[in-house]
């Protein structure tokens, strides 16, 4: 049927199995969009249902092997209480919940302790920055560098640190609350231009405490 409106202009309307897979399409996008959401925030991202491999101390690199990335132990919450998983995190200090660990959120929430070495390439003074949400403590070469348990989403300057040349020891303690949280931290020094601190200068160790632990 073709009606005429004002100025003759013909105009069809749209068939009524149209308007139904309109409707149908839009009641499955929604609802998967939904299901994405729920599983996302409950911590069951699709296809991670075998569990998780643990690793040990007998899965660290040996010194001098660089190895790539730290040892991670994660919590359900910044208490750091309850474990999580454990691994071997490859990559450089940089990571994004949303990214990296999006299975293990629960709740909006996820806590971490990462350990291992970092190789600093000469002896000098280092300087250090952070981008991060929402909480960290840094020990790095035994010496706390930077602790605050409740920052806003935001980037600092953490200090510098005399440091020798050869391993020494990094120890990080991170938490998040909400759905995304993030950890940057970037270093410069002799011979070093200012980048994330990259994963062929870290290996990752489950021995590394900070002291005091």
């Amino acid at each position: 049927m073709t009606l005429l409106l004002r100025g003759d202009r013909p105009y069809t309307p749209l068939p009524f199995s149209f308007w139904v897979l309109f409707g149908l399409l839009a009641v499955w996008t929604i609802g998967f969009g939904w299901y994405a959401l729920t599983r996302y925030r409950d911590g069951q991202q699709t296809g991670m249902t075998a569990p998780l491999p643990e690793v040990t101390a007998e899965d660290a690199p040996p010194a001098g092997r660089g190895g790539g990335g730290l040892f991670a132990v994660f919590y359900t919450d910044g208490g750091l209480g309850e474990s999580l998983h454990s691994e071997n995190v490859p990559g450089g200090l940089s990571f994004h919940t949303g990214h990296d660990w999006a299975a293990l959120v629960q709740d909006g929430r996820l806590g971490g302790r990462l350990s291992g070495w970092l190789e600093v390439p000469r002896q000098g003074t280092y300087s250090f920055s952070l981008n991060v949400k929402d909480g960290v403590r840094i020990w790095i070469n035994n010496q706390l560098l930077f602790e605050d348990w409740d920052i806003e989403a935001n980037q600092h300057d953490i200090g510098t640190m005399d440091l020798p040349a050869g391993e020494v020891p990094v120890y990080i303690e991170w938490h998040t609350e909400g759905p995304f949280g993030w950890l940057g931290v970037v270093w410069s020094g002799p011979e070093t231009a200012p980048e994330f601190i990259p994963a062929e200068v870290l290996r990752p160790d489950p021995r590394v405490e900070p002291p005091g632990l």
